[in-house]
């Protein structure tokens, strides 16, 4: 294995763990450009305790950002501005595009918690999830995620770094978005128009992951599960709005 690979691949082998079950990647000085780092397809299973990560699409993933300057994640986690991605981009209606199947990120957790997805996000590139059932994963149609959408439905990054601009931002924003993610399903994050240009995962275990929930709303002022499902306003239970808990009848 050439040089610049091994030190690609320790920028996921480096692991910073607390009590709480939370991991981020950091990446090591001297990489090349364009550099392969991982084979379309790979399946990360020791590098993020509680978690499994599959780098998919039709292409591999290279080394394509290198930036000696780091940024502080919403979740208080320093990452470097060096970034990964695949090499086809995704696209508004689902995961597959006209050279294969668009770049993004899957991932599962064994427990309940909230991951950030920590990249360079493009100022007027719209930000996707969808939450698939993991039994229903191999019978997906995955050129359409419409019934999938899951807190991140096409809109844009903001100037502050945070989801939910219904405008394109005046530049791109290094930022850590946060998903409330638990067992059973399985996760996939994109951007359309563009590749996932990502420099770390972070993983943090908890009961539900109510916090991410709690951004996710501020940012779009709208109701959401305790899921993290967005809801009509007629929904009754407990709900999350602006930031609050409360039973909604």
């Amino acid at each position: 294995m050439k040089k610049s690979l091994l030190v690609v691949a320790a920028m996921f082998a480096a692991v910073c763990a607390n009590a709480q079950g939370s991991w981020t990647n950091t990446v090591a000085d001297g990489l090349e450009k364009d550099a392969v780092a991982f084979a379309a397809g790979t399946v990360l299973t020791e590098q993020v305790p509680g978690m499994t990560i599959k780098l998919a699409g039709a292409t591999d993933w290279a080394v394509k950002g290198l930036d000696p300057e780091t940024f502080t994640g919403a979740d208080g986690i320093t990452y470097s501005k060096n970034y990964i991605q695949g090499g086809t981009n995704g696209t508004s209606t689902g995961l597959m595009h006209s050279s294969g199947e668009s770049s993004h990120i899957q991932f599962t957790v064994e427990k309940a918690g909230t991951v950030y997805v920590a990249a360079k996000f493009g100022n007027n590139k719209p930000i996707w999830a969808a939450k698939v059932a993991t039994a229903e994963v191999e019978e997906l149609d995955i050129s359409d995620m419409s019934a999938y959408l899951y807190t991140y439905e096409g809109k844009y990054i903001k100037d502050d770094g945070t989801y939910g601009g219904d405008e394109a931002a005046t530049e791109a924003q290094y930022a850590a978005l946060p998903l409330a993610v638990e067992p059973g399903y399985t996760y996939f994050f994109w951007v359309s128009g563009s590749k996932l240009m990502l420099s770390g995962i972070n993983f943090t275990t908890g009961a539900s992951g109510i916090s991410t929930v709690k951004a996710a709303a501020e940012a779009e002022g709208t109701i959401y599960n305790i899921a993290g499902q967005k809801v009509a306003a007629d929904y009754k239970g407990l709900v999350i709005k602006n930031g609050k808990k409360f039973i909604q009848k």
